[in-house]
């Protein structure tokens, strides 16, 4: 129902321990200025506190910074990091258990790649208290957690333009991007290469335009998907071969119809009506002759919601669907897709059914 509200929809990466934001979104998290991990009489320090400023460092090179943690409990503590901001970052933990009072060495390095503005990274590191076996009616204590944190920003020798890539495409039609890099001297042989992360985009190798620019050009193309496609677009230079740009990709594929209304929501609040009905005009002027057919997106429909029939007049297709309230309850969602005979997606339906908002009081 969410989607259907946003009419987007956005990709949520995630891993166990790890989860990746950093440059690998853009300039990272905010890090408020002043103290990370506030000291007490038991608890887990990494220190410096305040966060660590490198200041302006060239794209292709690496940063580094040096920690101290210190386990300032009662108990041993076994470490392990819980979460880094971004798939740039290496860390090197000297050990993985600490005693009372005890302290290990931390070093975190960033290779700095090419992304505008400040960029924001954190490393958190957990302890787990080790209990004593002997001890069995012992309570469990909780994890502790503290945060090492840097910041830079990249300083680029080459200006680079645009600074990000967006694309609005048809479905199954082609789209074509550029990206230019401009400089005093850009020569024959400076520049290596280009990729893209996005599966389908094609990269050519960079071309030399101008005595003082160079040209990179992303090609793909795609079918319908509802989900926007991310990623990211690197241009190389030849000796050494060093990114000297990693920029955000994004492209949006338009449906090949025109769905009116752009989806359903239904009431469910009217007396003895278990029943809801609604329909939605499915249009394709490009191709008057195709059949079409609705189906679930995720193969599967929650019980009591289906497809009431598929009636065509020329190249519109009328679609209703119905939702039994005393099967499917009275408030969710479900996302259909318009696909055509040879099973290629069209377009989608989203449809969420709700009770009626009670009448205002008079």
């Amino acid at each position: 129902m969410n989607r259907f509200l946003h009419q987007t929809r956005c990709i949520c990466l995630s891993a166990c321990a790890i989860a990746c934001f950093g440059c690998d979104n853009g300039g990272g998290e905010t890090i408020k200025e002043g103290v990370s991990t506030p000291a007490s009489s038991a608890s887990l320090v990494c220190e410096p506190l305040e966060v660590q400023n490198k200041g302006e460092v060239a794209v292709g090179s690496r940063v580094s910074c040096t920690y101290t943690l210190r386990n300032e409990t009662k108990v041993p503590l076994r470490l392990r990091i819980s979460r880094i901001t971004c798939s740039c970052i290496d860390v090197e933990l000297e050990e993985n258990r600490l005693d009372p009072g005890g302290e290990t060495a931390v070093t975190v390095v960033a290779d700095v790649r090419g992304v505008p503005g400040e960029q924001n990274h954190a490393v958190e590191f957990e302890g787990t208290p080790e209990l004593d076996s002997a001890k069995e009616s012992a309570p469990a204590l909780p994890s502790l957690r503290c945060t090492a944190q840097m910041s830079f920003t990249p300083k680029f020798e080459y200006s680079i333009v645009p600074l990000s890539i967006s694309a609005f495409v048809l479905a199954d039609c082609s789209f074509e991007r550029s990206i230019y890099l401009q400089a005093p001297d850009v020569s024959e042989g400076l520049l290596s290469g280009a990729s893209c992360s996005i599966e389908g985009v094609t990269a050519g190798k960079p071309e030399v335009v101008t005595a003082n620019a160079a040209r990179a050009v992303f090609r793909g193309q795609f079918p319908y998907n509802s989900r926007p496609r991310t990623g990211w677009v690197e241009i190389r230079t030849a000796s050494p071969t060093t990114p000297v740009c990693h920029i955000p990709i994004s492209i949006v594929t338009l449906p090949a119809c025109k769905i009116e209304p752009p989806g359903l929501v239904l009431g469910t609040g009217a007396e003895n009506e278990t029943t809801v009905e609604g329909a939605v005009r499915v249009t394709i002027p490009s191709d008057a002759g195709i059949t079409i057919n609705v189906t679930p997106e995720d193969g599967s429909l929650p019980e009591g919601v289906s497809v009431a029939g598929v009636t065509r007049e020329g190249a519109c297709w009328t679609v209703r669907i119905t939702v039994d309230t005393g099967i499917a309850g009275s408030a969710g969602s479900a996302f259909f897709n318009v696909v055509d005979g040879d099973g290629r997606v069209l377009g989608d339906i989203p449809v969420a059914w709700l009770p009626d908002l009670p009448a205002p009081p008079r």
